[in-house]
Protein backbone atom coordinates (compact mmCIF):
# COMPACT_ATOMS: atom_id res chain seq x y z
CA UNK A 1 0.00 0.00 0.00
CA UNK A 2 2.80 2.39 0.85
CA UNK A 3 4.29 2.14 -2.45
CA UNK A 4 1.12 2.53 -3.94
CA UNK A 5 0.96 5.50 -2.21
CA UNK A 6 4.50 7.06 -3.42
CA UNK A 7 3.58 5.88 -6.69
CA UNK A 8 0.58 8.03 -6.79
CA UNK A 9 2.39 11.12 -4.79
CA UNK A 10 4.86 11.41 -7.05
CA UNK A 11 2.28 10.71 -10.83
CA UNK A 12 0.94 14.10 -9.19
CA UNK A 13 3.79 15.54 -8.75
CA UNK A 14 4.29 15.02 -12.65
CA UNK A 15 1.03 15.80 -13.49
CA UNK A 16 2.10 19.14 -11.47
CA UNK A 17 4.97 19.84 -13.22
CA UNK A 18 3.54 19.06 -16.86
CA UNK A 19 0.41 21.46 -16.27
CA UNK A 20 2.91 23.95 -14.97
CA UNK A 21 4.78 23.89 -17.86
CA UNK A 22 1.69 23.07 -20.51
CA UNK A 23 0.49 26.95 -18.76
CA UNK A 24 3.95 28.60 -19.71
CA UNK A 25 3.79 27.27 -23.24
CA UNK A 26 0.14 28.78 -23.62
CA UNK A 27 1.63 31.87 -21.80
CA UNK A 28 4.70 31.95 -24.57
CA UNK A 29 1.89 31.07 -27.40
CA UNK A 30 -0.20 34.04 -26.68
CA UNK A 31 2.46 36.78 -26.50
CA UNK A 32 3.60 35.76 -29.67
CA UNK A 33 0.17 35.75 -31.07
CA UNK A 34 -0.13 39.28 -29.65
CA UNK A 35 2.89 40.45 -31.21
CA UNK A 36 2.29 38.83 -34.58
CA UNK A 37 -1.27 40.71 -34.92
CA UNK A 38 0.59 44.41 -33.54
CA UNK A 39 2.93 43.96 -36.80
CA UNK A 40 0.14 43.00 -38.96
CA UNK A 41 -1.82 46.05 -38.23
CA UNK A 42 1.17 47.81 -39.18
CA UNK A 43 1.68 45.92 -42.51
CA UNK A 44 -1.91 46.94 -43.27
CA UNK A 45 -1.28 50.19 -43.23
CA UNK A 46 1.95 50.16 -44.74
CA UNK A 47 -0.05 48.57 -47.65
CA UNK A 48 -3.15 51.29 -48.16
CA UNK A 49 -0.24 53.92 -47.37
CA UNK A 50 1.56 52.34 -50.84
CA UNK A 51 -1.82 52.35 -52.78
CA UNK A 52 -2.36 55.93 -52.48
CA UNK A 53 1.35 56.60 -53.84
CA UNK A 54 0.64 54.36 -56.57
CA UNK A 55 -2.87 56.59 -56.93
CA UNK A 56 -1.35 59.70 -56.84
CA UNK A 57 1.26 58.96 -58.82
CA UNK A 58 -1.22 57.47 -61.99
CA UNK A 59 -3.36 60.87 -61.81
CA UNK A 60 0.10 62.90 -61.74
CA UNK A 61 1.21 60.83 -65.25
CA UNK A 62 -2.62 60.90 -66.61
CA UNK A 63 -2.41 64.65 -65.83
CA UNK A 64 1.07 65.18 -68.10
CA UNK A 65 0.33 62.73 -70.62
CA UNK A 66 -3.59 64.24 -70.99
CA UNK A 67 -3.61 67.90 -69.59
CA UNK A 68 -1.45 69.12 -73.11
Amino acid sequence: IEAIQRATKLLEKQSDTLTSVMKQKIRELEESKNSFFRYEGLKLYLFWGGMVCNILVFIMLFYKVFAK
